[in-house]
């Protein structure tokens, strides 16, 4: 798999109300255990690179709820590569919270622009009004705020090191320079990037990927190939006209796709396909300029 263009370590800082499980997420992760009365907070936990096979360390910090630290608060949130915000889903106060204080002070006063990544602590406890109130958040904010709740399934009891790997996901792999969540379409550096990378995948001159044309494109950006593309072919048949013929998917269809997994949060695999062909994180081929010779 193509690694992603970092070295350098990852600060994922974890903030939200008291009570909202802040430091138990943290320590569930490295534990592997959920404690439900851990330190009011716990020193930054540095995760090793191994643990998630991205190539670079993650650091996540954790944040006081105490008045008098909220300076130090700030400088850890300006500091921060993505932001997990935290809400108790038996106290539905901490869910207005992240709508009415938390967001608006992190894109409007702190200018902070960042993925954020929206957890539920102790989610047996969330009726139905608060799930329609997060995800009325959700739509509202068009994900241009919170990044990492395209799907539902963001939004999940804290296991294991889950949360910090889909958070370094949106870091490693993020949505905004591939798509434009208003318009829903694709930015279209990408979509010139993508009728490149179709046009030289396009062996056969036909103006369509064969079978066997797509599993050559998914075995060079080391994706595992298909048995079967039909199942594909019918889902971008039901997304628009034009996007399947006899010979294969078209470009139309090609783009479609891409933009598919994309709102479906997969954006590793768009990022992964450009970097295979030689894109950097501007979605440009770098130009290599001879050295001068005096």
């Amino acid at each position: 798999m193509a690694k992603p263009e970092r070295e350098s370590e990852i600060r994922i800082v974890v903030a939200g109300e008291s009570g909202t499980g802040k430091s138990s997420l943290i320590c569930s992760a490295t534990t592997e255990a959920i404690l439900w009365d851990p330190e009011p907070c716990v020193d930054p936990v540095i995760l090793p690179q191994e643990l998630f096979n991205f190539g670079c360390p993650l650091t996540i910090i954790d944040t006081s709820s105490k008045v008098e630290d909220a300076s130090s608060v700030v400088e850890e949130l300006k500091r921060a590569d993505c932001i997990v915000l935290t809400f108790a889903c038996d106290r539905l106060e901490t869910l207005d919270r992240l709508s009415t204080h938390w967001l608006p002070e992190l894109r409007r006063r702190l200018q902070v622009n960042v993925p954020v990544m929206v957890v539920g602590w102790k989610m047996d406890l969330m009726d139905e009004n608060q799930q329609q109130s997060l995800q009325q958040m959700v739509s509202q904010s068009n994900s241009s705020e919170i990044r990492g709740a395209f799907k539902s399934s963001v939004f999940q009891e804290f296991r294991e090191p889950w949360i910090f790997q889909e958070a370094t996901r949106l870091v490693l792999f993020p949505i905004g320079a591939l798509y434009d969540v208003e318009t829903r379409s694709l930015k279209s550096k990408v979509a010139e990037a993508l009728k490149r990378m179709f046009i030289l995948c396009d062996r056969d001159k036909d103006g369509a990927l064969s079978d066997e044309e797509l599993n050559d494109f998914e075995v060079r950006c080391s994706f595992e190939p298909a048995d079967d593309y039909g199942p594909v072919k019918r889902l971008l048949e039901e997304r628009m006209s034009g996007a399947v013929n006899g010979r294969g998917i078209t470009l139309a269809g090609f783009l479609t796709l891409h933009a598919i997994c994309i709102e479906r949060g997969t954006t590793c695999m768009t990022w992964l396909a450009l970097r295979r062909f030689g894109y950097n994180n501007a979605i440009e081929i770098p130009r290599f300029e001879p050295a001068a010779h005096i």
